[in-house]
């Protein structure tokens, strides 16, 4: 578990890394790439697809149609590091994955890009049968000012049902700049669901 969790920290550094330095720490991003640990090795990977190395791009869009989900995840979850619009463009077709943990990262991950493209498969995302895609994309519907996303978010906030994916449509529209009737915000600070609480306060 301790060594999970340094992978896991070293991953978040090196994409901390690409943020800040870019192509400067490239030596790194390859240095990662020999990692024994697989999401430090994922993560350096995304970096050099994400600096146009199109060798480790096409490993990832091999992966997003492997027949493991363990794979497809780990694709899916790079490419939103990766964030090109070729990435965004392979992240489109997985939208439609068997797997719910595949289509929550694929929103996600199109919440990272700024692709066109993305906009109408996070529309089509927040009406998937499983409340965890809804709820992803929402989050990065929130993100995004695409024509059409206030109007869909518009929609989602009305409709009854759900307190927290209401709230997560607030949240979106509060992103955008828009003015909302805080009073459902206020009440959801009160509820027992811990998830609704949280978006509340996000809000």
């Amino acid at each position: 578990l301790r060594e999970i969790a340094r992978g896991k920290a070293r991953a978040a550094a090196l994409r901390a890394l690409l943020r800040v330095n870019g192509a400067k720490s490239e030596k790194v991003y390859r240095r990662a790439r020999r990692n024994k640990v697989g999401v430090v090795r994922d993560a350096g990977a995304a970096a050099l697809a994400r600096l146009g190395d199109e060798e480790e791009l096409e490993g990832f869009l091999l992966a997003l149609k492997d027949p493991d989900e363990a794979v497809r995840l780990s694709a899916a979850r790079s490419l939103g590091w990766v964030a090109t619009p070729e990435a965004a463009r392979a992240l489109v077709p997985a939208a439609a994955d068997a797997s719910v943990d595949v289509r929550a990262a694929v929103m996600t991950s199109l919440g990272a890009t700024e692709a066109l493209e993305a906009a109408p498969i996070l529309r089509r995302g927040v009406a998937d049968q499983s409340l965890l895609v809804r709820s992803k994309a929402l989050e990065a519907l929130g993100r995004h000012p695409f024509p059409g996303v206030a109007a869909a978010l518009e929609e989602e906030k009305e409709r009854p049902g759900n307190a927290y994916l209401q709230l997560l449509a607030m949240r979106g529209l509060a992103l955008l700049g828009k003015e909302l009737e805080l009073s459902v915000v206020q009440r959801s600070l009160s509820q027992k669901d811990v998830d609704a609480r949280l978006a509340a306060v996000g809000v």
